[in-house]
């Protein structure tokens, strides 16, 4: 991360200095109204950019907030970190690649631009780190008026290249800090706030300092320490833990979910089935089936092969059902006194959204605490009756429901195809990540994925870390998991 001002303007336009640059700001009177117009055809766009927060923002895995957010709150978007995250990581300097450099602002316009040339909605989110603040001068501010003018003028860029909202994080807490830095952190979260409130069409701040900072004393610490402690908000002195993200998550997925609208699960079109050699005009669904659900009960101990621990109960209200030749299956070892019991309940999202409690689902109930680290895991393999996904992109979903679960690390989804390897998101692994999760969680890859060819098998799995010694508890339904295509829509004919 920067060990200076986030990024620093000039008197000339060279990119350095102490002075805010004024870049683009000239506002197009007639883009206010296209800022609230979601595009009708495509999923919106989200862009992030920063220092290395930023990059785990992008990086989609349980130390993103945006992971945890659209699970969480589920909306449809895309991004794909690969063209869309402008983060930058430990190379940070001003010089070189800071948020406002010509470098920077030419590749992050560009594809702004050509997102929007696409027909899609564009939302840039930023973050940046408290280590930035390290560099601010000794001006009376306490360089809160320098980080305002240089954000200002970054989204200058972007709202010129054709963003049509902004995004942007507080700048979170930090191992270290002295009440001297903690004071300008929180000056200049409560001047963006500030700044984005007076921007409110086009920009949105979240506050996450109740979130992640303690309420103790004057400087302002992350909550539960620091460096690979249980419960701890950040994994590093620097960075958040997958429980710090999750904590940024439910703050900003709310902000998401209004600005792009709530994304339909892909389960509840598992009973429509694919046929081969896909048209646009072809039938969707699950590849799955109906059976992607894990209602059905009547598992063996050939498919639930957990050992160890303090036992596995119930196997018989695993799973039945046969994704075409291969049965979901259940593996992990189990320490310690770590327990499982698996029973069939009522999936709790059709109870609270809809008042229904025949939908049926397969719930984990865990207790006991292992004495050694471990994995638990399911999945589906599909081995027949795919349809031609050369045709076009496809995504893949993993949904769950938390109630109360503790002493796991986030979910962890990985997809295997036989013409184009796999993919995977979600996950984290230090001790510091182990989160407590309540609610739905529709996971998915913001970035459908592409065969190259037509695929003889595919799998989708889903897992859970567990670490040593940290006691587990709470319980997780397994609703099911989905593999769609996803091709273009149809163009619309006379009738």
């Amino acid at each position: 991360m920067a060990q200076q001002i986030i990024n620093i303007g000039a008197a000339a336009d060279d990119g350095t200095g102490d002075k805010p640059r004024s870049v683009g700001t000239k506002l197009n009177a007639m883009m206010t109204e296209n800022y609230r117009t979601l595009d009708r055809n495509r999923a919106p766009r989200i862009l992030t950019d920063g220092d290395s927060i930023s990059v785990l923002m992008s990086g989609y895995s349980g130390r993103s907030p945006l992971f945890w957010a659209a699970s969480l709150y589920p909306f449809p978007f895309t991004h794909d970190g690969s063209v869309d995250n402008f983060g930058v990581g430990s190379t940070f300097t001003n010089a070189a690649n800071g948020l406002l450099t010509p470098s920077r602002i030419a590749a992050r316009s560009a594809r702004i631009a050509a997102c929007r040339a696409a027909g899609e909605f564009v939302i840039m989110i930023s973050q940046c780190g408290t280590n930035d603040m390290a560099g601010v001068g000794s001006d009376t501010d306490n360089g809160t008026l320098s980080i305002i003018a240089n954000y200002q003028a970054w989204w200058n860029t972007c709202r010129d290249a054709g963003a049509n909202f902004g995004i942007v994080m507080a700048i979170p807490p930090a191992g270290g800090s002295d009440a001297t830095r903690a004071r300008k952190v929180l000056a200049a979260n409560h001047a963006l706030n500030e700044w984005c409130r007076r921007n409110r069409q086009e920009l949105a701040f979240i506050d996450t300092q109740m979130a992640l900072g303690t309420d103790a004393g004057e400087t302002f610490l992350p909550a539960g320490g620091t460096v690979g402690t249980t419960g701890s908000v950040m994994f590093d002195t620097l960075h958040p833990s997958a429980r710090g993200a999750y904590l940024q998550g439910r703050l900003l997925g709310p902000v998401l979910q209004r600005l792009c609208g709530v994304r339909r699960s892909l389960l509840t079109m598992a009973g429509d089935l694919f046929v081969r050699s896909t048209t646009p005009t072809s039938t969707r669904g699950n590849v799955l089936g109906r059976q992607g659900r894990y209602f059905d009960t009547g598992g063996t101990t050939a498919q639930v092969t957990l050992s160890g621990g303090g036992g596995v109960t119930g196997v018989a209200n695993w799973p039945s059902a046969k994704l075409f030749t291969n049965y979901p299956g259940l593996t992990g070892t189990l320490s310690g006194t770590m327990a499982v019991a698996i029973t069939q309940e009522a999936w709790p999202f059709a109870v609270n959204e809809s008042g229904r409690s025949d939908v049926l689902t397969t719930k984990l109930s865990f207790s006991g605490t292992p004495s050694a680290d471990g994995q638990l895991k399911w999945g589906a393999t599909v081995t027949s009756g795919l349809p031609d996904f050369a045709d076009g992109p496809y995504d893949i979903e993993s949904v769950l429901w938390a109630q109360a679960l503790a002493g796991f690390c986030p979910p962890y989804v990985s997809t295997v195809t036989s013409a184009s390897g796999g993919r995977a998101w979600g996950g984290s692994g230090n001790v510091s990540d182990v989160v407590t999760v309540d609610g739905l969680l529709q996971i998915i890859n913001p970035n459908p994925q592409v065969a190259t060819g037509n695929v003889a098998n595919m799998s989708c799995n889903t897992s859970l870390d567990f670490k040593a010694n940290v006691p587990v508890s709470g319980s997780l339904y397994i609703y099911g998991q989905a593999i769609i295509q996803n091709p273009a829509l149809p163009t619309p004919t006379a009738v």
